[in-house]
């Protein structure tokens, strides 16, 4: 009897997988292999084979340096072996990354030989280029901290998405996170390129898992890579295990991060980045798109708790875009040549930009403040090691070296590694001893130099914090705090879970900073072109509705009381923020019927298109004579806003959906002619006109298909926003049947 793939897979040999690939810690190597060498005969006895490639290593499990063969260093078991999969071969997914990685290893090694020739820059193809941006994605997203995040089962997985992780699996048809990632590297790897980026947006959005494919797509079109070498001697890079994984930014504690640099080091002297473009960039692209960097950093600053301290250290980083070859420099401006070149003939001059040390040893400041939890650091030279770690260790910098205070405790003698659960590395029962071997094994390198850290106590945490402050005094000036005698605490603890007051601070500090983020999104899409005012109406939308419900909800009562909100009021209640019976209440009492991230789009929808409403009240067929824009107009509001019904996203009326479109393919053979050439249902497509017969349908059976589910008021509540609000069936119902359009 045949055996199935999971049990062939079962059967298979473990396979050991680099987290960096061999070719890369190759280069970092103080011996090198030189390749397979046939032993040559000598008086009858066979010459020694070449020794292995060996690598110098601080080896946090013994606290020595030691050297260690390339073929067993910074690797993990069967990290990719994918059990479940629907080929044969459970190493599918491996092998798809070593063809990958083998491509990119003969780009980097053109790099490379550049670099080391003396050479002041490297031209790639278009293709070539992104197929590198590809590899150092996939080695980002591979990293150890997400292997042990997917690896978990449905009822382990604990991470801040999980209602949506676990909507996602259920309706994609996966069984774990874990299926979950292979089918992202997969998609990565899959997704043709090669046109521009809104040819490919869509399938990256369709197979993709959103947080995921946003974060893939900042990636590709968000920053721009730029090659660094140390400008003197003495400086080298060194090489940690979560190297390629790690990137220099702000990170707040209300789970807000930006990543201004990645980093992907090639050797001791040369190191691949990728650079934010919210960040200085040259500015080979005009004033205007210098406001829209400006602005866009303004948007990116605004998500932290301080926006002032949400700046990069590495901001002054000496690099710019590479040039290209279908473009010219006119004023310091690149102006497209007036002749099409196709993309594949596309080629970019990546320099090679001389740092400073200090530039060198602050990127080497931040790989070790991530070590902590690794088997160690591979470095060339002793004497880079010194410089490297006397740096890190003797930097005040604000946010380095930062350790969580913990009373009576005994501290370790060893360095604490990563085995199971991810640990804190910021406690000082994991910290202290990291910085204490480091310590030693710079004095053995001939350093006098001591740790400086900053130690911090949790019972001081967010004492000073402004924007938490702020929110402590509106509740001292609100006056009913029992959630029992007001119907907005009622709402709030039905969305959070009875977290009021526990976590309405955080929640309404974060649904301030969205609104911010609207207001400053709103002023670029008003400067953009219309694919990308769509695109990034889109992405505000899938970001906002990946937010927990609670937060949604205040973030929409927020955006309609926006002009009060700005003028400082002393109590929610003169925020408007607690007014009763609005629209987005009855959605939010009827919670438990909806999924998470659906009930969140719906509430920011109905607020959007009732606030777009009221300040455009001519907007579509509203009375009077009527228009062709008119009709486009009002199209758009009853169609493009709301969306279609069927992605309501209450599970129970997936059924009814079903049938109703059984329905209206029955109606359609009864009456081919359809609505008649004398409405205005001569304007629309089928689609939308089965739309508008779904939502006809849906309305009629909808209290019998909610009463066992939600009380008779919440039902009709719900109706009257589900159907009168948001999924109209009435186009052009708000005039007279028998205007005529003119």
């Amino acid at each position: 009897m045949a055996s199935s793939s999971a049990e062939n897979g079962l059967n298979q040999a473990s396979q050991y997988h680099h987290f960096i690939p061999r070719f890369l810690l190759t280069n970092f190597a103080v011996f090198k292999n030189p390749g397979n060498i046939k032993p040559r005969m000598d008086r009858g006895k066979k010459k020694p084979a070449p020794k292995p490639s060996r690598l110098n290593l601080l080896d946090f499990a013994t606290g020595t340096l030691t050297q260690q063969d390339v073929g067993r260093t910074f690797g993990f078991v069967d990290m990719y072996k994918d059990v479940a999969s629907s080929t044969s071969d459970p190493f599918d997914l491996e092998k798809r990354l070593s063809r990958l990685e083998n491509d990119a290893s003969k780009i980097i090694s053109d790099i490379k030989r550049a670099h080391d020739s003396g050479r002041g820059d490297v031209h790639l193809k278009r293709q070539d280029k992104d197929l590198l941006r590809r590899f150092l994605f996939i080695m980002l997203y591979r990293n150890r901290t997400l292997a042990r995040r997917y690896e978990k089962s449905t009822e382990e997985y604990d991470a801040n998405d999980k209602e949506t992780m676990l909507e996602y699996i259920r309706e994609h048809g996966f069984h774990t996170p874990r299926d979950v990632w292979f089918s992202n590297i997969r998609a990565f790897l899959e997704i043709d390129m090669s046109g521009e980026w809104h040819e490919w947006y869509s399938e990256l959005n369709r197979r993709v898992y959103p947080s995921d494919a946003r974060w893939f797509f900042k990636n590709m079109q968000m920053s721009f890579l730029a090659l660094c070498t140390p400008s003197t001697a003495e400086d080298e890079f060194i090489l940690t295990q979560d190297a390629y994984s790690v990137f220099e930014g702000p990170q707040s504690p209300n789970g807000a991060w930006t990543d201004y640099h990645v980093f992907a080091p090639i050797s001791p002297r040369l190191m691949m980045v990728t650079r934010s473009v919210l960040l200085p960039n040259g500015n080979l692209e005009g004033e205007d798109s210098e406001q829209a960097r400006l602005q866009m950093l303004e948007v990116s600053r605004s998500m932290h708790i301080d926006p002032s301290s949400a700046d990069s250290i590495l901001e002054d980083l000496p690099v710019a875009k590479a040039h290209n070859n279908y473009s010219k420099l006119v004023d310091g401006k690149l102006v497209p040549l007036p002749t099409k070149m196709s993309r594949d003939k596309h080629v970019f001059y990546f320099k090679f930009f001389p740092i400073q040390a200090n530039h060198v040893q602050t990127i080497n400041m931040v790989l070790l403040e991530e070590a902590l939890g690794t088997v160690g650091i591979i470095y060339k030279s002793p004497a880079a090691l010194r410089l490297a770690l006397e740096f890190y260790l003797s930097s005040e910098r604000l946010g380095f070296k930062t350790i969580i205070k913990k009373a009576n405790i005994d501290l370790p003698d060893h360095v604490p590694l990563l085995n199971g659960e991810i640990m804190d590395t910021r406690h000082e029962e994991n910290r202290i001893p990291y910085l204490l071997l480091l310590e030693k094994i710079a004095r053995t390198l001939g350093s006098t130099t001591t740790a400086k850290y900053t130690m911090i106590d949790l019972n001081d945490m967010n004492r000073n914090n402004p924007g938490i402050a702020k929110l402590k005094e509106l509740h001292k000036n609100e006056k009913e705090m029992d959630p029992g005698n007001s119907n907005f605490k009622q709402l709030y603890n039905k969305l959070a879970g009875n977290l009021y007051p526990s976590s309405f601070i955080i929640d309404f500090q974060q649904a301030e900073l969205v609104m911010r983020l609207i207001g400053i999104t709103d002023s670029i899409i008003n400067c953009s072109d219309a694919s990308l005012k769509g695109t990034i109406r889109k992405n505000r939308e899938d970001l906002i509705c990946s937010l927990p419900p609670q937060r949604v909800w205040l973030l929409v009562k927020i955006m309609r009381n926006w002009t009060r909100f700005r003028e400082s009021p002393s109590s929610l209640e003169e925020a408007g923020l607690t007014d009763s019976d609005e629209i987005e209440d009855a959605l939010a009492q009827a919670h438990s019927i909806f999924r998470p991230s659906a009930l969140c789009r719906l509430m920011y929808r109905v607020v959007d298109i009732e606030i777009f409403l009221n300040r455009h009240p001519g907007f579509g067929i509203h009375d009077g004579e009527l228009s062709v824009t008119d009709i486009f107009e009002e199209k758009a509001l009853m169609f493009d806003r709301p969306g279609s019904i069927r992605d309501c996203g209450i599970p129970v009326l997936e059924e009814a959906l079903a049938f109703s479109s059984q329905q209206y393919q029955a109606f359609k053979q009864i009456y081919p002619q359809g609505a008649g050439e004398r409405t205005f249902y001569r304007f629309l497509s089928e689609e939308q006109i089965q739309e508008i017969w779904t939502r006809s349908a849906i309305a009629l059976s909808f209290e019998d298909l909610l009463k066992n589910l939600l009380t008779i008021a919440e039902v009709e509540a719900l109706k009257q926003v589900m159907f009168k609000h948001l999924y109209r069936s009435d186009f052009g119902g708000r005039v007279p049947w028998d205007t005529r359009v003119r």
